[in-house]
């Protein structure tokens, strides 16, 4: 009797009210959701629209790093974009999470040629032996290779990489060269604009100046727990953006500050001197890949006694040959996206002869 009584209450019939309330309200987002999957869905041409990949199977969480590929992975990754296949390749991981490179043995090879940064330098859409590490190693036949980059790394990375002395300690040869390729979305990732919270799938680490030095501070979902929050989970909805896009809110900005461009000198710069304190015998060099459009702006914010400059924004404008043939067109921003493995010779053979030969 007393149960029933409860129930039969006011408040229990308001509790219950409520409860209803939310439940309608949440069948009737998620309907509007699932519509407007629909539309996009049906609008959607072959060759088009949404991106499909496999990649993620080799992708693991990683302290600091945010991830890292998997040890002693294999995958063959196909991709395709509004059903249409744009790519399929095969990766090899070793052991310390590096892309595999193969070449031939050498005697001579006696310095470390280590390769970091995204997936440019990974060499996603292209197979072990077309990456540009395996292309360099071809023409350089004193260095040995050794691939660490991966698909969505960021500069953030590189610092990691090339601070931390158990990285370092399993390179081949404690002298040679650093390569980092910079494309210019690097400078976003550094930073963790909106559509970089938005977009990748571990939180990127976080880097600050402190005391003139650069320091790991966390992740971005440490730095603003609600600004990851909405931008992880929330703006990926199709509803969430119809609403924004309706109301006119003001668009995300993407445009490159002197202070972005800084910050990104300044971690360079930072990483190289960590670089001498640890490995002195190992030269960082930046490359800046064919259609950079930041290089001379980075540039001259560089000491090129601790960080030598390959300005390779203009490289592909010599080989006269269609965009197509060089670029993946796999990008949900832009046109092109990934080098295909007809690009990465062009960038290896330059980067053969500007680099000095090993004694």
């Amino acid at each position: 009797m007393k149960f029933t009584s409860i129930l039969k209450s006011p408040l229990w019939g308001n509790i219950l009210a409520l409860l209803l309330g939310c439940v309608f309200v949440v069948a009737l987002l998620l309907t509007a959701e699932g519509l407007l999957h629909v539309k996009v869905w049906m609008n959607t041409k072959p060759g088009e629209g949404a991106i499909h990949s496999n990649l993620n199977e080799i992708i693991v969480s990683y302290p600091r790093l945010g991830y890292r590929a998997k040890p002693s992975a294999v995958l063959k990754e196909t991709l395709t974009r509004g059903g249409a296949e744009i790519y399929s390749c095969t990766y090899h991981i070793d052991q310390n999470s590096n892309r595999i490179t193969p070449f031939a043995d050498s005697d001579e090879r006696t310095c470390t040629a280590l390769f970091l940064g995204c997936s440019f330098t990974f060499g996603t859409g292209v197979n072990d032996d077309e990456t540009l590490p395996a292309q360099f190693a071809a023409n350089a036949p004193t260095y040995h290779p050794v691939n660490a980059g991966l698909n969505s790394y960021g500069l953030q990375q590189v610092w990691l990489q090339l601070t931390d002395i158990g990285f370092l300690d399993k390179l081949p040869f404690d002298k040679g060269i650093a390569v980092y390729t910079f494309i210019d979305h690097h400078v976003d990732r550094l930073v963790g604009t909106p559509a970089v919270l938005n977009a990748w799938e571990y939180p990127l680490p976080w880097l600050i100046e402190k005391n003139g030095r650069v320091e790991y501070n966390g992740t971005f979902a440490s730095r603003d727990p609600f600004q990851f929050f909405i931008n992880r989970y929330c703006r990926r909805s199709h509803l969430f953006r119809f609403v924004e896009n309706r109301l006119r809110t003001p668009a995300i900005t993407e445009t490159i500050s002197s202070e972005m461009l800084d910050f990104t000198a300044f971690v360079v710069m930072d990483a190289a001197r960590k670089l001498q304190e640890l490995r002195p015998g190992i030269q960082l060099y930046m490359l800046f890949f064919p259609d950079c459009t930041l290089a001379d702006e980075i540039k001259k914010r560089l000491d090129e006694n601790l960080v030598k400059s390959l300005d390779y924004s203009d490289l592909f404008d010599a080989a006269a040959l269609p965009k197509y043939r060089l670029w993946y067109k796999d990008s949900g921003a832009a046109e092109f996206g990934h080098p295909k493995a007809e690009a990465y010779p062009i960038v290896a053979n330059q980067l053969a002869k500007d680099i000095p030969a090993c004694e």
